[in-house]
Formats: structure tokens, C-alpha cells, sequence
């Protein structure tokens, strides 16, 4: 039974301990890009309206979609280089898990948009 109560100390000594350090606390989860942020980024950057931008960022999401599922790799700078490594499920829910490769960002010397507009 000493050793059953020595354990027991033992628990109760290193659960303190662990309280008297500091938490290592995962970094928070960044927010998902959602579709109309996107937009709303796009149409910042570009300087045009967002109805004009808005077929055009569809367009472009659903070309990307059409290659990612016949498994073409992508290279488009400045995003970089994407391949789907493996791929499950069959039907209306498929999971591709991709793998991207970026470069380093380069400073844009001038903006997207002329401000003449």
C-alpha cells in the first residue's frame, strides 16, 4: 500500500509542476479564404467593380477545379506549383489532397489598377 500512496505523490508533485510551467498553446487556426472575401480582395487589388470581377474570379475558381479534378498539375505563378497527391471518394464528395510548392513573394513595383479608371 507505501507504494500505491508513493505513486500517488508522485502524480500529485508532477501535476503541479505541469501548473507551474507555461502553456505551450497551439498558435490559433488561421480563418478559411471564403469566396466573397476573395472577391472583395480581388476587386481591392484591381481597382475594378466587383460585378465586373465577379464572373471572371468564378470563371478562374472553376477552371481550377476542372483541372485539380482530372489531375493536371497547376503552375501558375505567383501561387506556385500544385499537384494532387492522393485522391478518395467517388460521387458528389471527393477529397484531393494537394501538395504546393511556392516561391518566395516578390514586391509588385507597380499597382494592378491604373487609378485613371
Amino acid at each position: 500500500m507505501e507504494d500505491g500512496m508513493t505513486g500517488d505523490r508522485s502524480a500529485d508533485a508532477a501535476a503541479r509542476l505541469a501548473d507551474d510551467l507555461p502553456s505551450a498553446e497551439a498558435p490559433p487556426k488561421a480563418l478559411p479564404l471564403r469566396r466573397k472575401e476573395l472577391l472583395a480582395q480581388v476587386a481591392t487589388r484591381t481597382g475594378a467593380a466587383h460585378r465586373d470581377i465577379k464572373p471572371l474570379v468564378d470563371a478562374i475558381l472553376e477552371s481550377l477545379g476542372d483541372a485539380l479534378e482530372a489531375e493536371r498539375p497547376l503552375v501558375l505563378p505567383p501561387l506556385g506549383k500544385a499537384s494532387v497527391k492522393t485522391r478518395k471518394g467517388e460521387g458528389a464528395q471527393r477529397i484531393l489532397t494537394l501538395k504546393l510548392r511556392r516561391s518566395p513573394a516578390k514586391k509588385r513595383e507597380e499597382p494592378l489598377a491604373d487609378g485613371a479608371k
